[in-house]
């Protein structure tokens, strides 16, 4: 196991070095004012075995000239879901849409003024054992529930006869995603 965490470390120093690199190539290029850049790293924790802190907290870098200002910091619970819509309007490109909802929040309003809030609270779940730890973050507060999932977990009773009202709201967000495409299997009586 030492030796695994010593590579783990290893590969981080690594990849800091690589960053300086990219970052110094591009001031000489005289690019800088026109990139944007996204560090998203780890928690620098052998591996995720938890709800709390030193394991969810993780650094999130953009710099966006022209839209951040310079050093501004913000310490909002943000989400790893962010990046994408972020990344998206930076660029200048519509929102993500995809066949699921994209749950993410662009984090433009909060890089032009770090006071804004668009998401509190931030939350995240892990499981252990037969438990689900769910789990959110406010700016100052972190609350952790554990649970087993569920009054059902295999699934062995059909509750739908008992709960028209959340069964009709599931087909409605059923009938909102994209039809199949792929053909049904040839029945024996069907092939040629």
């Amino acid at each position: 196991m030492a030796g695994k965490i010593h590579g783990y470390y290893a590969a981080a120093t690594f990849a800091d070095a690589q960053i300086g690199k990219v970052l110094d190539e591009l001031h000489k290029l005289g690019l800088e004012k026109n990139t944007r850049i996204v560090l998203w790293g780890d928690h620098g924790i052998w591996t995720k075995p938890t709800n709390y802190e030193q394991a969810t907290r993780t650094p999130l870098l953009f710099i966006a000239p022209g839209v951040t200002p310079p050093g501004s910091v913000s310490k909002q619970p943000v989400e790893s879901v962010d990046i994408f819509p972020t990344l998206a309007e930076l660029a200048g490109l519509p929102a993500p849409r995809g066949p699921q909802p994209i749950d993410g929040l662009s984090r433009v309003p909060v890089l032009c003024d770090p006071a804004k809030i668009i998401r509190d609270p931030a939350s995240h779940c892990y499981p252990r054992g037969p438990f689900m730890g769910r789990a959110i973050r406010t700016q100052r507060h972190r609350l952790v529930e554990w649970k087993l999932p569920g009054t059902d977990p295999l699934e062995t009773q059909n509750l739908a006869a008992t709960q028209p009202k959340i069964v009709a709201q599931l087909r409605a967000m059923l009938a909102r995603q994209p039809e199949t495409l792929v053909k049904p299997p040839v029945g024996p009586a069907e092939k040629r």
